[in-house]
């Protein structure tokens, strides 16, 4: 059963089999969409989105779930022309978000040092940051997609987040640039402008401050030899 609270960017996993209550405590309202999951994949796909150890998944895009189940509803209810095969295909969807909204809880986690819970603007700016980092986009184009001034949406990411909306920023091209630096052979001025930074002074000098070592270094331990 997936629980989908209206105001907030999670989903809650729950198991059919087991009484669910909501507290008193809680103070939005609360919609539940469910499915039943059933099948011999089905412990295997629990196991991998790690559902039963951690069964919140938190920075999921709430309109796209939303027009997913509505989709399934209607295919469900009205049941068109190969309607099992549109069924299958909007559950493979689902359960893609739940895997991408897993994979980008651990990479806020990872850049911020911390669990957060995050209002959906500041979500939203964070995959502007994660899908166009590398196309040099401004702080100033990712407010306006959130409808935020500038001065209000560095305040509001720096208050849930911890730290300024350029400096997660850097944290996410560092982090891409040491997975290219390790995966393959482009020389580190490329890798630079792959991940947005042009000048490969400021990209080294950026580099070093977060890593702690340059990027030569960095490639060199982890086993990749620098291109000629």
């Amino acid at each position: 059963m997936n629980s989908v609270w209206e105001k907030a960017a999670f989903v809650c996993l729950l198991d059919c089999g087991k009484r669910f209550e909501q507290g008193n405590d809680q103070p939005r309202t609360t919609d539940l969409w469910w499915i039943v999951f059933h099948g011999r994949e089905t412990p295997r796909i629990v196991a991998q989105l790690g559902a039963e150890r951690n069964p919140v998944f938190n920075h999921v895009p709430r309109r796209r779930f939303q027009f997913l189940f509505r989709q399934l509803w209607a295919v469900m209810a009205r049941k068109p022309i190969a309607y099992e095969a549109r069924a299958h295909a909007i559950l493979a969807a689902i359960l893609a978000e739940l895997f991408v909204a897993r994979v980008r809880q651990a990479d806020i986690t990872r850049q911020i040092g911390r669990e957060a819970k995050l209002s959906e603007r500041v979500q939203i700016a964070i995959e502007c940051m994660t899908r166009f980092g590398q196309d040099r986009i401004g702080l100033k184009e990712i407010a306006g997609r959130v409808g935020l001034s500038l001065h209000y949406f560095a305040r509001k990411f720096r208050r849930e987040v911890g730290m300024a909306p350029i400096q997660y920023l850097n944290r996410f091209r560092i982090d891409q640039a040491k997975r290219l630096l390790t995966t393959s052979d482009k020389p580190v001025g490329e890798i630079g402008r792959l991940v947005g930074i042009l000048d490969p002074g400021y990209f080294s000098r950026l580099f070093r401050k977060l890593a702690g070592e340059s990027p030569d270094v960095y490639r060199k331990r982890n086993g990749m030899n620098t291109k000629p």
